[in-house]
């Protein structure tokens, strides 16, 4: 029979007679998840208290219960006494204990990962309720209290919120998918079809901002402008707001983009942009107009330098986004990298998921710090700049001294790298990551990235396919060498680690097939075990057999090796290569680098921390490994959804995950430090321009030295972001 019709859904069978469905009993319920029905401790449960617990759940959920007696049941058999498990090979020394078991059931878990997410999870509650059942005396058993409205036609989002016993954001993202994860391809299309036409535009205002300079230092410089300008004052700040008028004009969407942020109450760089542009204008208005030239040349060059760097960092930002997206897509079956606490709730971890890349859009176009700072600063900015500019001219009684104050204040408020804090460090990263297929969903995936707690890294991520190798199968005598070789390897394959592979190989040029395992057992100990048609069968190292009871002859007792043994007699041994790969090497330093806490999640027995730290020759210390119960829960959650993926790769292994994680912590470093830079060195410039102007200084608050100041700060940025592609 199809086993996929064996492995009904639960509410499916729940649909039924129950009257004369005798199919619908715990025993089989349980079997399906379990492989054997087990309520409470070791013992295999009566059928007439499975029947009886039936009955139970049937009457207080269906108001049916199942018919203890039917016109065609034949005469009742008596009770069979209930069946001892059959006990695990013991120690020979009474001081060896026995490793821990976990109980971890291959079946459940295969048909967990296949099943759609919203089932997936009834499933598991529902499940869980059975699993908690602890029958007691039959007067002190109290019927369990199950919720009717399971049957309801709810809604998913009901049905969820109802057995996950969280709330929809813990659980499920609060991005509206429709709205934030747009067709890539279009969206790639509709960043780069006007990019090239805004490059000329701001190579066009870079030009302009360049005469404006030459301009400006020429006459703080006193020395005669060119074209018949000479040494007129009048002259030289018409010319100078003329080219400062077109340089707004080909970066009007700066100004509008300040504009519609005035209008929408979320006021930021683009404003102060927009707020320099204005006041420099008019106190250049003011002066030709009033025709005093005293207080020096309005601070045009410096508003138009902040719109050229602005309009720059939007092509950044854009191209970052563009080159992200194609980076997204540069695989057919990407892998997410989401960052989740489910295999350990008291911490974040960051592992790798098949098929993902969910709320990545949502994450890529998400603010950074930089627009958060100067979301809150941008109106103090400009209130302290208002105040600042009174006091300096009304304050010391030259109230017509406002406008040019004024206009120096909102100048040096606009710093050239405001747009660049995190654009041009993300381009930078978006733009190799893209080379290596691989993606970081901008500054949310990289504060994902540099906050989490650890990254899961497993044995296929350090030993990958084709490092790994038999060399060598011994059957011991008086054994069945066919039945040990197939129970010992589909033993080894049920248990999904590194080298089910090569076993699987092994078995199928045998011309043998898999066979299933039931009570699959994962030992802390080094080693796993379960029962293949009634045989007991146990798998791993020479320590974990000698800790079993099933003692190990030194002359075979070597490293990297399996042993198996078939009802506590030792069967066969396989000596397994480990070849280490380079790149492995490469990555696993550059991840040890970059400080992370690495999470080992290795189901193969023969990977350990002193194995990894020999092959590749890196220092381990520190790094923590696993229990066996972690390791399968981080298989089981891979395809929980969290808030989205943080990043998405290629290729697997190690490398594309260490380079994403690498890059991410550097994102996110650099990113703040270039806004601790830029704002600060805003608010010295503002404190600076403010003593000038408010003592009457205003030959040393010139726009030239102004201009100057401002550049430094965008030399240390465009510096500082170059550091984002150092390699761990």
């Amino acid at each position: 029979m199809d086993k996929r019709n064996d492995d009904l859904e639960l509410d499916t069978q729940l649909e039924g007679d129950y009257s004369t469905d005798e199919s619908f009993t715990l025993e089989a319920i349980l079997s399906e998840y379990k492989g054997s029905a087990f309520i409470a401790g070791e013992r295999k449960t009566p059928p007439s208290e499975l029947d009886e617990k039936v009955n139970e759940i049937l009457r207080s959920v269906t108001g049916k219960a199942k018919s203890e007696t039917s016109e065609s049941a034949e005469e009742p058999k008596p009770e069979p006494a209930p069946e001892e498990e059959r006990p695990l090979p013991q120690a020979q020394d009474d001081d060896v204990d026995e490793p821990t078991r976990i109980i971890d059931l291959s079946a459940y878990r295969k048909e967990a990962k296949a099943a759609p997410a919203p089932a997936r999870k009834e499933k598991d509650n529902i499940l869980r309720e059975f699993e908690e059942y602890e029958p007691g005396d039959d007067d002190a058993y109290s019927e369990p209290e199950i919720d009717e409205s399971i049957f309801d036609n709810d809604s998913d989002e009901a049905v969820r919120e109802r057995y996950s016993g969280a709330s929809d954001e813990a659980e499920f993202p609060d991005y509206d998918e429709d709205e934030y994860e747009p067709d890539f391809e279009e969206e790639i299309t509709r960043l780069t079809s006007s990019l090239n036409a805004y490059k000329l535009r701001s190579l066009a205002a870079g030009v302009l901002t360049v005469i404006i300079a030459i301009f400006t230092f020429m006459y703080e410089s006193q020395a005669a402008l060119p074209f018949g300008i000479g040494y007129s004052t009048a002259l030289a700040a018409g010319v100078i707001m003329i080219l400062g008028f077109v340089t707004m004009i080909l970066g009007v969407d700066v100004l509008i983009r300040g504009t519609e942020d005035i209008l929408t109450g979320h006021a930021g760089a683009d404003t102060l942009v927009l707020f320099s542009c204005i006041f420099t204008s008019a106190d250049g208005f003011q002066m030709l107009v009033t025709r005093n030239y005293d207080r020096g040349l309005p601070f045009v060059l410096i508003s138009a330098a902040s719109v050229f760097f602005a309009m720059r960092g939007r092509i950044a930002y854009d191209k970052a986004i563009a080159d992200s997206l194609k980076g997204s897509l540069s695989s057919n079956a990407p892998l997410g990298v989401i960052s989740e606490n489910e295999t350990d709730p008291e911490r974040d971890i960051l592992k790798k998921v098949r098929g993902r890349d969910d709320g990545f859009y949502f994450k890529l176009t998400s603010k950074d710090s930089g627009e958060l700072f100067y979301g809150f600063l941008t109106p103090i900015l400009i209130i302290f700049s208002f105040i600042f500019a009174l006091i300096a001219s009304v304050g010391r009684g030259d109230s017509s001294s406002f406008a040019h104050s004024f206009g120096i204040m909102t100048a040096v408020c606009a710093a050239f790298p405001m747009a660049m804090t995190y654009a041009l460090p993300f381009k930078y990263v978006a733009s190799d990551l893209k080379n290596a297929g691989s993606a970081i969903s901008g500054w949310g995936g990289a504060c994902d990235i540099a906050d989490a707690d650890g990254t899961v890294i497993t044995d296929e991520d350090v030993f990958p396919a084709g490092s790994v190798s038999l060399s060598g199968v011994k059957f011991f005598e008086g054994v069945n060498s066919q039945k040990a070789l197939i129970d010992s390897c589909s033993l080894i394959i049920s248990s999904e680690c590194g080298i089910s592979r090569i076993f699987a190989e092994l078995l199928k040029s045998q011309g043998f097939r898999q066979k299933d395992v039931d009570a699959f057992t994962f030992y802390e100990g080094g080693g796993i075990g379960g029962d293949v048609d009634g045989d007991h069968i146990l798998c791993g190292t020479g320590a974990f057999m000698n800790l079993m009871g099933i003692r190990v002859p030194e002359k075979v007792n070597l490293a990297n090796t399996v042993f198996a043994s078939v009802n506590g007699e030792l069967a066969a041994v396989y000596t397994v290569n480990y070849v280490p790969v380079n790149s492995v090497q490469g990555a696993l330093r550059s991840l040890l680098a970059t400080k992370v806490n690495v999470l080992l999640a290795v189901k193969d027995f023969n990977v350990t921390p002193n194995i990894i730290s020999q092959k590749f020759k890196v220092n381990m210390d520190g790094v923590e490994y696993l229990p066996a119960d972690k390791i399968y829960k981080v298989a089981e959650n891979e395809n929980e959804a969290p808030s989205g993926v943080s990043a998405v790769l290629a290729r697997d292994g190690l490398g594309p995950l260490a380079e994403v994680i690498s890059k991410g912590k550097n994102l996110k470093l650099i990113t703040e430090l270039n806004s601790i830079i830029t704002i600060g060195g805003t608010l010295i410039g503002l404190l600076l321009m403010f003593f000038l102007c408010a003592s009457g200084e205003f030959g040393n608050a010139t726009c030239g030295r102004a201009f100057i100041f401002m550049m430094i700060i965008e030399c240390c940025v465009l510096l500082l972001s170059q550091a984002v592609r150092r390699r761990a």
